[in-house]
């Protein structure tokens, strides 16, 4: 416990997130850019798969978009673990039964484990890259990060939308349906565009709980508050 309660020290948390900002985001754009416009086959969201952004096939830089992936993965860590907290934590003043206390835990415990395996296998997705040809391994490290994101998301999302949490409602319904609806289509058809707009609608739903964290702490009363 003296680990979690580390890794959700708010003070820390802001600083985690802060980075997210300058570091994460920025590499993913920058490597993106690279790639389209120096990468020798001519790299583009349309017709390339995100794990391409790992190969020098596709890109001059793989490293940037391999250390996004690392660099992201590390510190989403304890923002998922903060996120959770505040979801299972009981509203001060608010009345709960037993069975709805468990309710909590029933989907928080689940969404902090799913949560936590995107995270670390997003790591694995920039340290087993295509270049290393390792593409099974690389693979399933990648099916992994998303199924975590967004099985992650959908618990997040449901006790968003059950529990007055001091967050917006839509904001729980977009987590809750937005990423799943895209994974089912990209499994149906594969389009590498569409594995593109799953990240970002993942990464959207996360940046917005980033930002109410940074700029709206009095949105979740006492938690950090020692």
């Amino acid at each position: 416990m003296k680990i979690f309660d580390k890794l959700t020290d708010y003070t820390f948390v802001r600083r985690c997130i802060f980075a997210l900002l300058i570091f994460y985001y920025p590499l993913i754009i920058i490597s993106i850019i690279l790639a389209s416009f120096l990468g020798p086959n001519g790299y583009s969201i349309q017709t390339n798969y995100i794990s391409d952004l790992g190969s020098r096939t596709h890109t001059p830089t793989p490293i940037i978009h391999n250390l996004s992936c690392i660099i992201g993965g590390i510190l989403l860590i304890p923002f998922s673990c903060y996120i959770v907290k505040i979801l299972i934590s009981t509203i001060k003043n608010q009345e709960e039964s037993r069975k709805i206390t468990q309710l909590r835990y029933w989907l928080g415990i689940p969404a902090l484990l799913f949560s936590i395996m995107g995270n670390l296998t997003y790591v694995g997705v920039g340290i087993i890259n295509i270049d290393l040809n390792m593409n099974p391994i690389h693979y399933m490290l990648a099916g992994l990060a998303f199924t975590g994101f967004i099985v992650g998301g959908i618990l997040i999302g449901l006790l968003i939308l059950l529990f007055d949490c001091k967050i917006s409602k839509l904001l729980g319904l977009y987590a809750l349906l937005v990423p799943i609806i895209l994974f089912v289509i990209f499994l149906n058809t594969g389009m590498p565009l569409i594995e593109w707009l799953l990240l970002f609608s993942i990464i959207a739903w996360q940046s917005i709980l980033a930002i109410n964290i940074l700029f709206k702490p009095e949105l979740i009363p006492d938690l950090h508050k020692k």
